[in-house]
């Protein structure tokens, strides 16, 4: 249940610019005892349902059928979130690196280096304000944390091409095998 938490952020503000979050994970077990449905590895809040974004697993047998082990980046709004989803159950006791990244509205997400899907943000989202990072827990939520092992992370100010994207997972890959 170990997490950092990094106070302040702003430059990484959800609407500032592009960005690309990268993370090894290991998942070490579905179940999640603090949290009905998620609890993100890389998270970055604003005010609660002000325009936050994260980038993790679903982990949570209690989940909808449809969300199990699976992983996702997301922002969301007051009223709802805006998510994408691997459409394949993850692996338990296996590493993954997990890319996700932010080009104008739209969100990607890559697993191990191959791209899987790609969406629009809400056209509503509230960007105003961030709140901090949090690494290895659900931003200031000092009782959600990820549950299995953590590897490297990289986070960019700038869109990461989908080859720079693999370059990171064949580079890396012989760490976490």
């Amino acid at each position: 249940d170990d997490g950092g938490l990094i106070a302040s952020v702003s430059g990484m503000a959800w609407g500032t610019g592009d960005f690309t979050l990268i993370s090894w994970y290991y998942v070490e077990d579905y179940t999640n005892p603090n949290s009905e449905t998620a609890v993100r590895s890389i998270a970055a809040d604003t005010p609660e349902h002000n325009g936050g974004w994260g980038l993790g697993f679903i982990t949570d047998d209690n989940a909808t059928p449809a969300n199990r082990r699976k992983g996702y980046i997301y922002c969301r709004n007051a009223a709802s979130a805006s998510k994408l989803a691997f459409t394949a159950a993850l692996t338990k006791q296996t590493w993954y690196m997990v890319a996700g990244k932010r080009v104008g509205t739209d969100l990607f997400i890559s697993l191990n280096g191959a791209a899987f899907s790609a969406g629009e943000t809400d056209a509503d989202m509230n960007f105003s304000g961030v709140d901090a990072l949090g690494i290895g827990r659900d931003g200031n939520a000092d009782t959600l944390h990820f549950y299995g092992k953590k590897g490297e992370d990289w986070i960019y100010n700038r869109e990461l091409s989908t080859l720079e994207i693999q370059n990171i997972y064949l580079a890396t890959k012989w760490r976490y095998r």
